[in-house]
């Protein structure tokens, strides 16, 4: 070989050397590959924009790439707005699942021992790195090749934001977190459902369901005109919120239902409200009909729905307020049938210090002409009149009573007896001892046989009265 071709060689390999190298920093630099890719999409058959409680099906698939790849998946998640759903990878759910409907694993395996794994020599500083098992292609592995994990995923709309979401897929492998691209999807209001965004809200001729959620802003009130019919159900959706089984009220919020007598339930800011297997849901006032109920020893007036068909428990008492029943007593039912009175008289109108969370949790006053009912839980709350009387004051309302105590009042016909040993009295004998007599025997009046009796008395006392008159003048003229 000549002097010049030896020199194109080296040459040649000079440049091999440079561009192997500048490959080797590339990938030193720019680190491993990565071992999996995450993806979600709308299933076939689902639409990404909806009404308000509509289902919507995700297929989620996690593709491990790199052969014999060891990644350490600590959990999945979907998230959509605010929410987030965290899963392990046999699709089991873990923590913050409202609203999503279900979660299968329909193919793939990820397990099984160690394998032999590939990867760069040891001399480049990777090989068996624990760094690489944090998706990326080297390092330790299971001995079972690439595979996809699939999982089908239904969610309920009814527990979402009004408005446009997007939904992710993420991954926690390791000490990183990856996200797959997003899917975007709209959720709107059906005809029959109406998005509370006003913090005075007056519900529709035609809604049937009023939605509060996290895009609500301060909603405070929220009223039923009286053109609704009062036996008509309206629903406050509160699903969006809700945070397991409990929803914490940001405002202090009140709902009313108008008509000759308005109905009100008034919670506090920052009541939590909890019930076991709750969707989020509640009935605003609603007149039940009173031929459902009954109540021992009484009649039932009026009954107000509100709840949700299950207990529900407020952390701060609720104020309840049934219109126009003022001198009513109260009780609670859960469905129809004899009603629970309620017994303990509320020790304030505006705050009362005598019910609590465990027990007695629900007291009654009177307000002016309405009844107050203050109570830790929500259910149907009824006013009713007892048939029997007493002269014992329930509510502490009659005059010369305190609680417990006996009405006493004074005889108006009773007189101081008047001396009838003057002539000058001698004209009012007659009255006086009518009055004496009157006052004697008024208790009878309330039957039939006191009243013959009372005239009976009174004619024999008024013919004894003038016939002593007309004898004490007959003796004054002989004088």
């Amino acid at each position: 070989m000549d002097l010049k071709n030896e020199k194109k060689l080296n040459s040649k390999k000079i440049i091999a050397s440079i561009f192997t190298c500048a490959v080797l920093a590339l990938l030193i630099f720019s680190g491993p590959a990565q071992a999996f890719v995450l993806g979600l999409v709308i299933a076939d058959g689902s639409n990404s924009n909806v009404d308000k409680g509509t289902l919507i099906d995700f297929t989620a698939t996690l593709d491990i790439e790199t052969a014999d790849q060891y990644l350490p998946i600590n959990s999945l998640m979907l998230n959509i707005g605010s929410k987030t759903c965290s899963f392990n990878i046999d699709g089991e759910i873990v923590s913050g699942c409202e609203g999503v409907v279900s979660i299968t694993k329909t193919s793939g395996t990820y397990g099984g021992g160690y394998g032999y794994g590939y990867g760069y020599d040891n001399s480049y500083g990777y090989g068996y790195d624990y760094n690489f098992g944090y998706g990326f292609g080297y390092g330790y592995g299971y001995g079972t090749g690439e595979t996809q994990l699939v999982y089908d995923i239904t969610i309920d709309t009814d527990y979402f934001n009004i408005g446009t979401s997007y939904a992710f897929l993420k991954a926690n492998i390791g000490e990183e977190t990856f996200t797959s691209q997003p899917q975007k999807i709209i959720i709107s209001t059906a005809d029959d459902q109406e998005h509370a965004t006003s913090q005075t809200t007056t519900i529709g001729e035609n809604t049937t369901e009023i939605i509060i959620d996290e895009s609500s802003g301060s909603v405070e009130e929220i009223t039923i005109p009286s053109t609704i019919n009062s036996g008509t159900a309206i629903t406050l959706d509160l699903s969006s919120l809700l945070s397991g089984e409990s929803i914490t009220i940001p405002n202090n919020f009140t709902l009313t239902r108008q008509g000759t007598n308005n109905y009100v339930a008034e919670l506090p800011n920052g009541t939590i409200i909890t019930g076991t297997g709750w969707d989020g849901k509640l009935i605003m006032p609603t007149i039940k009909v009173n031929s459902g109920y009954s109540v021992s020893g009484g009649s039932v007036d009026v009954v107000i729905d509100l709840g949700a068909g299950i207990e529900l428990n407020f952390s701060k008492a609720v104020k309840v307020t049934l219109g126009g029943m003022a001198g009513k007593n109260a009780g609670w039912v859960r469905g129809t049938g004899a009603l629970t009175k309620i017994t303990t008289i509320c020790d304030s109108v505006a705050n009362p210090t005598n019910i609590n969370t465990i027990s007695p949790r629900e007291c009654y006053i009177d307000d002016g002409s309405d009844l107050v009912i203050w109570t830790y839980h929500f259910t149907e709350f009824a006013a009713y009149t007892p048939t029997s009387t007493t002269t014992t004051s329930d509510k502490n309302k009659d005059e010369g009573s305190s609680f417990g105590g006996v009405i006493k009042k004074s005889n108006p016909l009773e007189e101081t007896p008047i001396d009838l040993t003057d002539d000058e009295n001698a004209g009012e004998e007659t009255q006086g001892t009518l009055s004496r007599m009157t006052g004697a025997v008024i208790g009878a009046v309330g039957s039939t046989t006191g009243i013959i009796a009372i005239v009976f008395v009174i004619g024999i006392a008024g013919t004894w009265g003038i016939t002593r008159t007309i004898r004490k003048r007959k003796a004054s003229k002989k004088n």
